[in-house]
């Protein structure tokens, strides 16, 4: 028996075939974002994707090492044994939040867009990466939550309408007016709105800070600011004391 040959020329193919399979991951994730496949074809292939991705390059793995131990071929299952027993054991942090994540995607029980809260946060799937999922809250901040923390914890996804964008702020209240004259205000400057969304109203909590935590549904996506826009305007009449409403009131 010999010891443990590393062929160098082997280990520079192994890092090109790897970077050329994640080019053509990459290549073909976007070109599946830009075909026109029906909706069904498409979720079914977005729940598959991240299994067959997590195989695929398990399988480059096993099969690619061979590459590098090529003048020792007798050595490969155990070095493939104690190189996936290494890599599990150093990095089994980032392995447990990618196979939490394969399976969380693969679920389709959360989706770029959807309004969740998880771990306490609350706000808007930006992203799906692979170890951890991106939220963007209602202040803007973006927050990266890992995928091995979400699976311990209950996961409240809000109710999806379709044709139906969110737009969430928050605005301060009056001072002299009510909450429910506030919350009045807001609904009928919301909905008054051409852009609103007559199917869902709009939504006003109060934040832990004394602010209204206010949701508004707009037929497009980018016409939120314009419905946010017409609700601050009513608000200022308010602060400005134009509003006859509240004089009577």
């Amino acid at each position: 028996m010999t010891g443990l040959d590393v062929s160098n020329w082997g280990l520079v193919v192994f890092f090109i075939l790897a970077i050329t399979l994640f080019l053509f991951i990459r290549g073909a994730r976007h070109l599946l974002s830009l075909s026109r496949i029906n909706r069904s074809r498409r979720d079914t292939i977005e729940r598959v994707w991240p299994v067959a991705e997590g195989l695929l390059w398990l399988f480059f793995i096993v099969s690619g090492l061979p590459l590098i131990f090529v003048d020792s071929p007798s050595y490969t299952p155990f070095v493939v044994g104690i190189f996936i027993v290494g890599l599990v054991w150093f990095a089994r942090a980032a392995v447990g939040d990618f196979v939490d994540g394969v399976f969380l995607r693969a679920s389709q029980a959360i989706k770029v867009g959807d309004q969740v809260t998880v771990e306490g946060q609350r706000g808007a799937v930006r992203k799906l990466g692979y170890r951890a999922l991106t939220l963007e809250t209602r202040d803007g901040d973006e927050v990266a939550i890992p995928y091995s923390r979400m699976s311990r914890d209950t996961i409240i996804r809000e109710a999806h309408f379709e044709g139906a964008a969110r737009h969430p702020f928050h605005v301060h209240r009056p001072d002299g007016l009510s909450a429910a004259r506030a919350h009045g205000l807001i609904l009928r400057a919301a909905m008054d709105c051409h852009w609103s969304s007559v199917a869902q109203a709009p939504r006003v909590d109060l934040g832990p800070d004394g602010r209204l935590e206010v949701t508004v549904f707009a037929l497009d996506a980018e016409r939120g600011p314009d419905i946010e826009r017409a609700v601050r305007v009513a608000l200022s009449q308010i602060d400005d004391g134009t509003s006859s409403d509240t004089e009577e009131a």
